[in-house]
Parts: structure tokens; C-alpha cells; sequence
């Protein structure tokens, strides 16, 4: 049972540093969206109806 208090003793002394190095070195990069697909996507909700249909 120790180990959990531990743990969350690592989590919140982590919490500070990681805003500390946020403000010293500037938001965390990444890469923008971009969909790459050529044609429209077909959601979940309307995948079926693309199978009812050609089965018709």
C-alpha cells in the first residue's frame, strides 16, 4: 500500500517541473491535423447505409 502513496508523490512533484519547463521552453510541438484522403469519410453511423444500399 506504500507503493501508492509514492506514487502519487511522484505525480504531484512532477505536475510543477513539467509547467516549469512548459514556460522555459514554449508549448509542446506538434504536428497539424491534415486528412489525406482524397474522398470523404465514411463515419460509423453511415457505413451501413453504403451496405443497405448495393443490397437493395
Amino acid at each position: 500500500m506504500a507503493w501508492y502513496y509514492l506514487c502519487a508523490l511522484q505525480a504531484l512533484a512532477s505536475l510543477p517541473l513539467f509547467l516549469l519547463l512548459v514556460t522555459m521552453a514554449g508549448p509542446i510541438p506538434f504536428r497539424p491535423y491534415r486528412d489525406v484522403l482524397p474522398y470523404p469519410r465514411l463515419g460509423t453511423r453511415v457505413r451501413h447505409l453504403k451496405k443497405a444500399k448495393e443490397a437493395a
